[in-house]
């Protein structure tokens, strides 16, 4: 039978144990626990910029994918965009109908911060290729025409939103400052050529609806 003095000696050591065992599991560092999230957007994109190109352009309809993740704070995205160029004023030359579209493919970084208990604020950059077409058709003094053609020039973009979490769900809104650059000038010899030499600076103000996993 063990003494008063030993059974104390044991529950301390005992004790002891267990605080060790606490402060261990406290002082490691929890996992790190990849955050994706899958998204698309709508919304507006405003001609800004270069003179000549905000003159030729309204206002358009734009609509987007991306997605991306990563370990903490800083992570990756990658996306895809399509804005269909919306020509200011008439868009028919005679009976020549012009027509205008751009693809946007986008990889880069983006910064997420926590704002209250569901929402969460992000900064992105992204680097890639704007693809931009222009077409025409109809007819010229009674010939039949049917051209277009098509010019990949450097795309760059800055944005921030703002989305709120229910469950899986994702919502909310954000801008963005789409750039893009083309060095193609046009060809006098080339009928067909267009002049791609131009660079371009719009403000999105776009819809968010995605799903984080």
């Amino acid at each position: 039978m063990l003494s008063p003095c030993r059974r104390h000696r044991r529950r301390l050591a005992a004790g002891a144990v267990v605080t060790a065992a606490t402060l261990a599991s406290t002082a490691a560092p929890a996992p790190a626990r990849a955050d994706g999230f899958a998204e698309a957007v709508l919304g507006l994109a405003v001609p800004l910029a270069d003179d000549d190109y905000a003159d030729a352009f309204d206002p358009a309809f734009k609509l987007g994918g991306r997605f991306g993740g990563g370990a903490g704070a800083i992570g990756f995205e990658a996306g895809v965009d399509f804005t269909l160029g919306n020509l200011e004023g008439d868009d028919s030359f005679g009976n020549l109908e012009a027509s205008a579209s751009r693809i946007r493919l986008l990889a880069g970084a983006r910064y997420r911060t926590g704002v209250g208990a569901r929402a969460t604020g992000f900064f992105r950059a992204g680097l890639g290729a704007d693809i931009a077409t222009f077409a025409l058709s109809g007819d010229l003094l009674g010939l039949p025409v049917d051209s277009s053609e098509t010019d990949v020039g450097l795309a760059v973009e800055l944005g921030a939103g703002l989305v709120v979490r229910s469950g899986n769900l994702l919502f909310g809104g954000q801008v963005a400052l789409p750039m893009g650059f083309h060095a193609d000038d046009d060809d006098p010899a080339d009928p067909d050529d267009a002049d791609f030499e131009y660079t371009s600076v719009e403000l999105d103000l776009l819809l968010t609806l995605g799903t984080a996993f």
